[in-house]
C-alpha cells in the first residue's frame, strides 16, 4: 500500500458534499442505525482477495482489516493493510513493508470548522450541501435510487455515476456492494457477510513492531482544505463557485496514473459515489 500524504480530490468531493445521510447537530458527524457490525467482502477484478471491517461506537471506530493481489501489466503485487479509524485519528498500516502512518481524520477538521458558525451561516452550508451536490450528481450523468436492491437481507440504496456504482445500506454510508472501471481496468467489492453484533476490542489492536509516523503534512493540507470548503459552502452563492482545492503536490497534478495508484483511484471513486447519497431525497435529516 502507497501512503497516501493528502486526501484525493474525489475522496474530498464526498466529504464536503455529504458523506453522510443521517446526523444530529453536525452534518459531518455520522451516526450509523447499529451500534457495531462485522461486514464480509469478497474482492474481485484488478485486485483479487478479501477485506472484513469491524464497526463500533455507531460508526465511531472502525477496523478494516485488507488482504489483496493486485494484477496488471504483467506485474502482481501483494498488498495486506490494516486502516483503523479512532474517532479524530486515522492509523493506516502496511502489513508487508512494516510502516504505518497516523493523521487526523478529514472529517474531525470539517466538524470544528462548522462549530464556529452562526446558526446562520450553518444553514446556509445545509441547504448548499443538498442542493450543489444534487447538482453535482446530474452534471456527471449520475442516478441515485434508494431501496434499489436487497443485499444479505438488507434493503440497499444505488448510486451511479463516473463509471463506478456503489449500493449503501438504506439510510446510511455502510457499502455492501461496489462496481467500478477505470482507465480499462476493472474493480468490484461485494459483500458477502454481515453480522449486526459485539465487536471484540482485540481487532482494534495495533499490529506490534510497528512504529507509526505522524504525517503533519496531510492534517495541515485537510485542514486547510476543511477551512477553504466552509468557508465556500456559508457562501450564499457557492453553487455558482467551484469547489476550492488546496495547492497539490506534481504527482497528484500529473495526468499519468502510476499503475501501482489505479486501484486507489478507483476506491476514491467509489468513496464520492458513496458520499453524494448525503443528498438523496429523503435523506435523515433534510
Amino acid at each position: 500500500m502507497r501512503m497516501r500524504k493528502s486526501v484525493l480530490p474525489l475522496a474530498w468531493m464526498a466529504i464536503v458534499l455529504g458523506i453522510t445521510t443521517a446526523w444530529a447537530e453536525n452534518p459531518f458527524e455520522e451516526k450509523l442505525p447499529f451500534k457495531s457490525a462485522t461486514i464480509t467482502y469478497e474482492v474481485s477484478g484488478m485486485e483479487q482477495g478479501g477485506e472484513t471491517v469491524y464497526i463500533d461506537d455507531y460508526g465511531n471506530r472502525s477496523a478494516a482489516y485488507s488482504e489483496t493481489a493486485t494484477s496488471m501489466m504483467g506485474m502482481t503485487i501483494q498488498n495486506k493493510t490494516l486502516e483503523i479509524v479512532e474517532g479524530d485519528w486515522v492509523y493506516s498500516f502496511d502489513l508487508v513493508e512494516k510502516v504505518g502512518v497516523k493523521s487526523h481524520n478529514p472529517m474531525s477538521y470539517m466538524k470544528e470548522e462548522f462549530d464556529k458558525l452562526s446558526g446562520a451561516e450553518q444553514d446556509q452550508v445545509l441547504k448548499n450541501r443538498k442542493l450543489i451536490g444534487m447538482s453535482s450528481m446530474s452534471g456527471m450523468g449520475g442516478k441515485v435510487e434508494e431501496n434499489a436492491a436487497e443485499i444479505l437481507g438488507y434493503q440497499c440504496d444505488r448510486v451511479q455515476a463516473m463509471g463506478a456504482i456503489v449500493y449503501s445500506l438504506h439510510g446510511s454510508s455502510v457499502v455492501m456492494k461496489t462496481e467500478s472501471e477505470m482507465m480499462g481496468f476493472k474493480m468490484q467489492n461485494v459483500a458477502t457477510a454481515i453480522d449486526i453484533g459485539p465487536v471484540g476490542e482485540k481487532y482494534f489492536a495495533h499490529p506490534e513492531g510497528i512504529e507509526v509516523e505522524h504525517d503533519e503534512e496531510a492534517d495541515a493540507m485537510s485542514r486547510q482544505m476543511a477551512q477553504q470548503a466552509i468557508a465556500w459552502l456559508k457562501d450564499p452563492d457557492a453553487a455558482n463557485k467551484p469547489l476550492p482545492m488546496a495547492e497539490m503536490g506534481q504527482s497528484e497534478r500529473m495526468q499519468y496514473v502510476p499503475a501501482e495508484d489505479q486501484a486507489d483511484m478507483m476506491k476514491q471513486m467509489e468513496e464520492m459515489m458513496k458520499g453524494m447519497q448525503g443528498a438523496m431525497p429523503g435523506a435523515a435529516g433534510q
